[in-house]
C-alpha cells in the first residue's frame, strides 16, 4: 500500500522534498553543513524529506519556495546591525505558508515528533492552496542583531553575527506551555516564531499565552498581523545575540560544527 502524500492526501507517486527551499540554502551557504537531531551529527547534504507527491512538490509547493528566495533577496540576506532599526515588506498569507512548511518538513524528519507533526498536519491544506486561514497558529518576528565580540587586552575584533538558518523548537516552559508550542525558522537577523495552539483556543487564552510569552526569558518579537503589508522593528525592539538567547533553541546548531 502506498503511503499517502504528506500535504495533499493522495496515494501518488512519491518523491523528495527538501525541508529548506534549495535555491534558499544557495544564496545562504551552498557549502553549509546539515545537522540531523536523530543521528546528532552535521553532514554534507541537504535534509529532505521522501513523502510528497511530484504535483506537490514542483508546482504548488515550489511557488512558495520561490517567494522565501525573493524575500531574501529583498531583505533576509543582510544582517540588521546593532543600534540599527529593520523593515519588512511581505505577503502574510505566502509568508506564513512557507514557514509553516519548512517547520511541517522540519518535524517529519524527527521519529520523536509525532504529537508536532499531528498538528502541523492540520495545516496542510492551507499550506499547499491558501485560502481559509487558520485559527491555530500565529506569526511573530523578533530581529537578532549583530553582537560586538570583545576580547581581554584586545579589545573589540569584530561582530558576532546571527549567521544562522535554522528551524527549532523553542524551548517555552511559561505558563501555558501545556496548551501552546513554540517553533522558529531562523534566517540570519529575522528570528520568526511559530506559535501553535495544541486543539482550538478561546481568544482570551491566546492573549493569556501573549502575555506569558512577552514575559518570558526572551523577547516576544512582534506579531505579524494578516492583511498588513509592511512592518518597521524600531531598534529599542531588537536584541542580539547572546547566551541566553541561544539556550532557548533546542538542538540550534551553527551551519558549521
Amino acid at each position: 500500500m502506498k503511503k499517502p502524500c504528506a500535504y495533499c492526501k493522495e496515494n501518488l507517486a512519491l518523491t523528495k522534498e527538501h525541508v529548506w527551499p534549495k535555491g534558499l540554502i544557495k544564496r545562504f551557504d551552498p557549502e553549509a553543513l546539515t545537522y540531523s537531531k536523530n543521528t546528532n551529527r552535521f553532514f554534507k547534504s541537504d535534509l529532505v524529506v521522501k513523502d510528497v507527491c511530484v504535483e506537490c512538490n514542483n508546482v504548488k509547493l515550489s511557488s512558495l519556495d520561490s517567494y522565501l528566495c525573493e524575500i531574501f533577496d529583498s531583505t533576509f540576506h543582510e544582517f540588521v546591525a546593532p543600534g540599527c532599526p529593520a523593515r519588512i515588506n511581505y505577503n502574510y498569507d505566502l509568508l506564513l505558508r512557507g514557514l509553516l512548511k519548512i517547520s511541517f518538513n522540519s518535524a517529519r524528519t524527527q521519529a520523536d515528533n509525532l504529537e508536532k507533526i499531528k498538528a502541523h498536519d492540520r495545516f496542510s491544506g492551507y499550506i499547499l492552496d491558501g485560502g481559509y486561514r487558520p485559527s491555530y497558529v500565529q506569526l511573530r518576528l523578533l530581529i537578532v542583531t549583530s553582537a560586538k565580540q570583545l576580547q581581554f587586552g584586545k579589545g573589540y575584533i569584530g561582530n558576532f553575527e546571527p549567521d544562522l538558518l535554522r528551524c527549532v523548537d523553542i524551548n517555552y516552559d511559561g505558563p501555558l506551555s501545556a496548551r501552546f508550542f513554540v517553533r522558529s525558522v531562523v534566517i540570519r537577523s529575522y528570528w520568526f516564531y511559530i506559535i501553535i495552539s495544541k486543539r482550538k483556543e478561546s481568544k482570551a487564552k491566546w492573549e493569556q499565552f501573549n502575555r506569558a510569552f512577552a514575559g518570558w526569558k526572551i523577547q516576544p518579537g512582534k506579531l505579524l498581523q494578516p492583511g498588513i503589508h509592511s512592518l518597521t522593528i524600531p531598534a529599542s525592539e531588537t536584541t542580539y545575540m547572546h547566551e541566553a538567547l541561544l539556550g532557548s533553541l533546542v538542538d540550534a546548531k551553527f551551519n558549521r560544527p
